[in-house]
């Protein structure tokens, strides 16, 4: 009897300390869990590490995760968009406490905030390559057929136009570029861009409202002359976005007929940056930048000449199977004249030999590459631009836009070989000179297009960015 009481005793002793031990592992967890969700505001220097994770504001990151406050979150609807978007996974989701980096309520990563404006997601700290395909699972990306064809712009489906009002003390007169960035002002759409010629500034506005949010100050020299812009990648790792803008403008070069030539100048320039945090941006109102500056000419051996006007570039945001990567850099030439028809029009810069470039220094000269393409000898060319997966690319003039598929078997030069799917006719419009400037809005189905001032307005001039839609 005795020893059976004792047994029993035994058994309810290890039932005990069992229970105790699973309900401290659940409380253990369960404190982890809250220490996760302990989202304060760090340092600047904690959100370098995050600063690609756009739209939003850095709360926490840790060892394994990053979590944002998203400021529109409908753009995306769910988190797992949000972070796709941005080459990682999702890790978790949540409703904020009225607007900060306290949690509210817990969700899936793959539940759609259609009644919010705002929201936290916890992304992955390391990014993930993900196929076109994978690309475009995002809520607003544009779709690819099975045949991995863009589906080209068939109609207009909306014509929308906001002015961008200068600030004090600087001009808008001749905008030639614009670069639409993936980050959002208070809802709205942020765009770079930038008079050319010798211009020292670029400038960040809020598309719809027109609000100048900031400038940043170039190391552009008096016989300089900056032309085009883009956004994208600083290197392949997919880290970083870049701000990118092209001092390769070349008017003495026009005459050049291939072969030798000493017209105009031998190099030209790319300035490449970090793209600036847009609030931080906003306080500063003009904010400094570290600048990789990259030297480039036309002297490689299979060059058809060794100088040349350009005023198209854009950022390969994607790559391809065909030895196209993300941050390959692509220029083409503008000029069409039908003594130079042999001359190539579109050049390449592969990401490879500007990645490690260091910021705030130059970089040395690269001589581009000369690339295969027919088709663009047939227009002067005054701006391009491909889209955020890669799949279409535009080439303007002053009056038209120009729309080229690609897959993701093809390289640039490939698919600018092809005949154009589609071209658009830019109004005539009486305030306003020449059309130079084309840029995508990422993950939209949509183009902006700018124009330079008349010069009887010059400052005092207000242009306007016009957004068409397409279907």
């Amino acid at each position: 009897m005795k020893s059976s009481s004792r047994f029993l005793r035994i058994i309810l002793y290890l039932f005990i300390v069992n229970t105790f031990h699973q309900t401290s592992a659940r409380l253990w967890a369960r404190t982890n869990n809250f220490r996760e969700l302990e989202i304060e505001r760090t340092s600047s220097d904690a959100l370098e590490t995050c600063e690609d994770l756009t739209g939003a504001s850095l709360c926490t990151e840790k060892k394994h995760g990053c979590t944002v406050l998203v400021d529109s979150i409908q753009e995306f609807l769910t988190c797992e968009n949000y972070c796709h978007m941005h080459y990682r996974k999702c890790f978790g989701a949540w409703d904020e406490d009225r607007n900060t980096c306290k949690p509210k309520e817990t969700y899936g990563c793959n539940f759609e905030f259609r009644n919010t404006s705002d929201a936290l997601c916890k992304c992955s700290k390391s990014r993930i390559f993900f196929s076109n395909s994978d690309t475009n699972r995002s809520v607003n990306s544009e779709k690819t057929t099975d045949g991995d064809e863009s589906k080209c712009p068939s109609i207009e489906l909306d014509f929308k136009e906001y002015a961008q009002i200068h600030p004090e003390g600087k001009n808008y007169n001749e905008i030639s570029m614009i670069a639409v960035s993936k980050q959002k002002w208070r809802g709205n759409n942020v765009i770079w861009f930038a008079n050319d010629k010798d211009e020292t500034y670029v400038h960040a506005s809020s598309l719809e409202s027109g609000e100048h949010i900031c400038s940043v100050k170039l190391q552009n020299e008096k016989d300089g002359d900056i032309e085009s812009m883009s956004i994208g990648p600083c290197n392949t790792d997919l880290t970083t976005s870049c701000l990118y803008v092209a001092n390769i403008g070349n008017n003495p070069a026009q005459s050049c007929e291939g072969g030798r030539c000493n017209e105009g100048r031998e190099f030209g320039s790319i300035f490449k940056f970090k793209e600036p945090n847009i609030r931080k941006c906003y306080r500063s109102g003009e904010v400094e930048v570290s600048i990789a500056v990259l030297p480039v000419n036309y002297m490689d051996i299979a060059s058809p000449s060794e100088r040349s006007d350009a005023e198209s570039f854009f950022v390969d945001p994607v790559g391809d199977q065909n030895n196209g990567k993300p941050g390959d850099l692509y220029v083409i030439t503008k000029w069409n004249d039908r003594s130079k028809e042999i001359l190539t029009r579109l050049f390449k810069y592969p990401v490879e030999n500007h990645q490690n470039a260091i910021y705030g220094e130059t970089w040395e000269v690269y001589s581009m590459q000369p690339t295969e393409s027919s088709k663009l000898k047939d227009e002067t060319w005054t701006d391009a631009d491909i889209n955020s997966d890669g799949s279409l690319i535009a080439t303007r003039t002053v009056r038209r836009v120009y729309f080229y598929t690609r897959n993701r078997f093809e390289s640039v030069a490939e698919a600018l070989k092809k005949d154009p799917c589609f071209t658009y006719e830019t109004p005539k419009f009486q305030d306003f000179e020449q059309f130079e400037a084309v840029g995508f809005i990422p993950n939209e189905k949509a183009f902006i297009e700018m124009s330079e001032c008349k010069q009887e307005n010059y400052g005092n001039c207000n242009p306007h960015a016009y957004v068409i839609s397409y279907e």
